[in-house]
């Protein structure tokens, strides 16, 4: 190896050019660098120099036979030692029985490193075991070191990834690397000094070897040629293998265990983890870290944040569907376990054991968010959390498919808070997000906010004016999108809500107040608590704010609500099965009063048309216009019919039948249906004199009886509750 074929550390080959001219060769020497830097090159480079019997003043002759002898990595006096993973039943226990397999990977990669050893040593040996020097091997280093060089100016010994050396080796080798026998150099190379015993590492001296990134693709015109054949011959090693594995192994690994968590299935969890400890401890550090970075990628994706992204075809699919799945708090504590796991493996644990309590830890972690990230992915009414349950939907975006004009309205904001809470912004400092982004706001009074834009542009302008705000100008400012500390600040004051609200009942009360509490909102960055309350009269809370705010420790600010606001803001679910309206789509409350209920024939029942907030139903005031124009066909009901058998009178009309129910007066019990038309041809009859003989003549046949019953039961619910007869077997 020569010092020319080795890009960039110009310095560090000066400096140990420079040494070795001067006779000034330190006994031992750490090359420390990063993964890429050719720290093995230059130490092999340094060894032949230090030995060729024909220098060039900066270079070795590559022509000695000293030279030709450290070329082939076969020099009597060149003693390596490197991490192994020990196999008992070979009796493959030391550097020595894979230094065949370790020359052939030198040559054909001068810059190995510990990945493309581990996947070399997982064909050459079979074994799962991490990679390690062993103490066995101080004591080969020992005995080799008694003898004389045998014909080289420096003995040199060559530890190889001198951190994975274990304590016991570490503490033998002390002595010897302090004071070795004359004519012996150590070069140890390391790709993490820090995990090197403090006490070798003071007793060497360092050479660091670098990258540079400007020059990291430069490569010299004379080697193109000889690069293109060594790609075509080079080993596998463990970089490509798991970039390889993005694709396919890794992942295909990772998409069956989340499916197997997913679904708890505990066999399939044991099946595959048969499959993964059958890669040594190293590639399954690599797993777990392909893991995290899949995790990752899925709360970047939930960000909205896609470039930031580096992933293939096949990623991008399977992140863009497993990211429902994870959100914040489920994703760092999954992160967490997987680096816990790391961790463990570094530490010898069992590897079986390790993969089957993570999957069950991972249990209740994974599961489909209702909402994902900070807003729902089903519809458009939830809330910017989870937690904060669903609130006023956004107005439909007509405009989308077309471009903002160019005036001051396209800084228009609106922002959604907890449940049907909004305020309207202006982007002053041209922050980019778009429509579902989460964005930190600037607060009422103080400090800040966070919520969901639910509207921006010229719709905002819309909303503005149908709500009678004109001044633009005071409209409050959006900061900046939220990140990562945002939300985790948040998620704190969110978590609290809860149990203030149950501690604010308490101290209420205690104060013997007349109100009622609804709802606790904390501001984002956790400085302002705002209460809702009802309460039928006017309520002394001085004192309750005074003790609010030393409980809580926020700035107070109390709200009073009718009972309808209170329902839109508690949410819940109405007598027809859906969400309260005024919970999701309603902005407003209109009057509804008794005479709605007698429009549309109903029975003037509290239980019946009342909602959870105690007033009116809502709803009744959406189909009284309908009511209102169909009642015009009728004629009033206190109109009577004349007929030879007695005035009749009308006891009551259906609007969906078109029918109206009379009794003569003498006896209310008989009680006739009319259609409308008939009655309306009575009705003619009587304005020209004429009397009919009786009404019965008028009433419904049993052949109109049953078209309408099959018209008003074809959608009915209670047709699937009745019992089919069983047929008699003959």
């Amino acid at each position: 190896m020569l010092f020319k074929d080795i890009l960039h550390n110009k310095d560090a080959k000066k400096h140990l050019v420079q040494r070795s001219n001067d006779a000034r060769v330190s006994h031992a020497q750490l090359f420390s660098g990063n993964k890429n830097a050719p720290k093995l090159a230059l130490a092999l480079a340094y060894a032949q120099y230090l030995n060729c019997e024909d220098s060039l003043g900066d270079d070795s002759c590559n022509k000695c036979k000293s030279c030709l002898k450290f070329n082939k990595l076969a020099h009597p006096d060149l003693h390596v030692v490197f991490p192994i993973s020990k196999n008992k039943k070979t009796g493959q226990v030391s550097s020595n029985d894979f230094l065949e397999d370790w020359r052939g990977a030198i040559k054909k990669n001068k810059e190995l490193t510990l990945d493309d050893w581990s996947n070399i040593m997982v064909h050459a040996n079979k074994n799962s075991q991490q990679l390690k020097i062993h103490k066995s091997e101080s004591d080969l280093i020992k005995n080799k070191l008694r003898f004389k060089n045998y014909e080289a100016k420096y003995r040199i010994v060559l530890i190889w990834i001198a951190e994975l050396m274990n304590l016991e080796a570490s503490n033998k080798l002390l002595k010897i690397i302090e004071e070795p026998p004359p004519g012996t150099v150590f070069l140890l190379i390391t790709e993490d000094k820090t995990r090197v015993l403090e006490t070798i590492r003071s007793r060497t001296q360092e050479v660091v070897c670098v990258v540079s990134e400007k020059n990291r693709n430069i490569i010299p015109k004379e080697k193109e040629a000889s690069t293109n054949d060594k790609k075509a011959t080079k080993i596998e090693t463990e970089e490509t293998f798991l970039k390889e594995d993005r694709n396919n192994r890794f992942l295909d690994l990772f998409i069956h265990w989340m499916r197997g968590v997913y679904k708890k299935d505990v066999l399939s969890i044991i099946n595959l983890m048969d499959e993964l400890t059958n890669l040594n401890k190293s590639q399954q550090k690599l797993f777990y870290t392909y893991t995290i970075s899949i995790i990752r990628d899925c709360l970047i994706l939930n960000f909205k944040a896609p470039e930031l992204l580096s992933m293939n075809e096949k990623e991008n699919k399977f992140v863009n569907n497993f990211s429902q799945f994870i959100d914040i708090k489920s994703g760092k504590k999954i992160a967490m376990l997987l680096e816990e796991t790391v961790n463990a493996i570094s530490r010898n644990a069992n590897t079986k054991i390790l993969f089957l309590d993570l999957s069950l830890q991972l249990f209740p972690l994974l599961k489909k968010l209702k909402f994902k990230l900070m807003s729902c992915n089903n519809c458009n009414t939830c809330n910017v959390s989870e937690k904060r349950g669903c609130g006023t939907s956004s107005v439909f975006d007509w405009l989308y498919q077309i471009e903002n004009p160019a005036t001051s309205n396209k800084d228009l904001v609106e922002v959604q808070f907890k449940a049907d809470r909004k305020g309207y912004y202006v982007n002053g400092d041209k922050v980019q997000f778009s429509v579902g982004d989460v964005v930190v706001a600037q607060g009422e009074k103080i400090g800040h906010d966070i919520g969901r834009v639910s509207m921006k542009g010229e719709l905002v302008a819309l909303q503005l004016k149908r709500k009678k705000i004109t001044n633009k100008n005071n409209l409050r400012k959006i900061y900046r999108r939220a990140t990562e500390k945002d939300l985790t600040i948040w998620e704190k004051a969110i978590d609290k809500e809860r149990d203030v609200l149950k501690k604010a009942k308490e101290m209420i009360f205690k104060h013997n107040l007349d109100m009622k509490l609804s709802d606790v909102e904390f501001q984002a960055d956790n400085k302002k608590a705002t209460f809702y309350y009802t309460s039928e009269k006017r309520v002394d809370f001085r004192e309750l704010i005074k003790s609010f705010s030393r409980e809580f420790q926020v700035k107070i600010e109390m709200k009073q609500i009718g009972v309808r606001q209170e329902a839109a803001k508690i949410g819940g679910i109405g007598s027809c099965g859906r969400e309260l309206c005024c919970s999701t789509w309603m902005t407003d409350f209109p009057t509804v009063t008794t005479s709605a209920v007698r429009y549309q024939q109903l029975a003037i029942n509290p239980d019946k048309i009342s909602g959870q907030c105690g007033r009116l139903k809502c709803c009744l005031n959406f189909e009284l216009e309908a009511y209102t124009e169909e009642l015009k066909q009728f004629p009033s009901i206190k109109r009577k019919l004349k007929f030879k058998k007695g005035d009749a009178k009308c006891f009551k009309l259906d609007v969906f039948k078109k029918t109206m129910q009379y009794y003569y007066l003498g006896s209310p019990s008989e009680i006739v249906e009319i259609h409308l038309d008939n009655v309306n041809r009575v009705i003619k009859l009587n304005e020209e004199g004429v009397v009919p003989e009786k009404m019965e003549s008028y009433m419904l046949t049993n052949e109109e009886k049953s078209e309408n019953k099959n018209i008003l039961n074809e959608g009915s619910l209670e047709r699937f509750d009745k019992k089919k007869k069983k047929r008699k077997r003959k």
